[in-house]
């Protein structure tokens, strides 16, 4: 039996010319989940999709599972992290990352 947990639902521009800001927010975002599943005691695999339905902005959404096959990994999980993160960012530098508003 397997467990997920929601970590990243934005709404994101799908135009090829965006591409780099989402890719890049994943990465300067996730880094923390990925040391969690380092040191878990399962495995825990994370699963990126999209979402194209009318309310994502430009028509689409970034969903980012995490799937755990510890159901104590996942409630540990979920009291490290405050999440879904569910906006995107982008700083002085360019570089962009996602965060929870709300």
């Amino acid at each position: 039996m397997t467990y997920r947990c929601r970590v990243v639902q934005a709404p994101i521009n799908d135009d090829a010319d965006y591409d780099y800001i989402w890719e890049n927010a994943i990465h300067n975002s996730l880094g923390p989940f990925w040391e969690f599943a380092e040191k878990a005691n399962g495995t825990i695999h994370f699963e990126k999709s999209f979402d194209h339905g009318q309310d994502a902005y430009g028509g689409t959404e970034l969903v980012i599972d995490a799937v755990f096959d510890d159901q104590s990994d996942l409630a540990y999980f979920k009291l490290n992290f405050d999440i879904p993160y569910n906006n995107i960012i982008i700083d002085d530098n360019l570089e962009s990352f996602f965060v929870k508003n709300g």
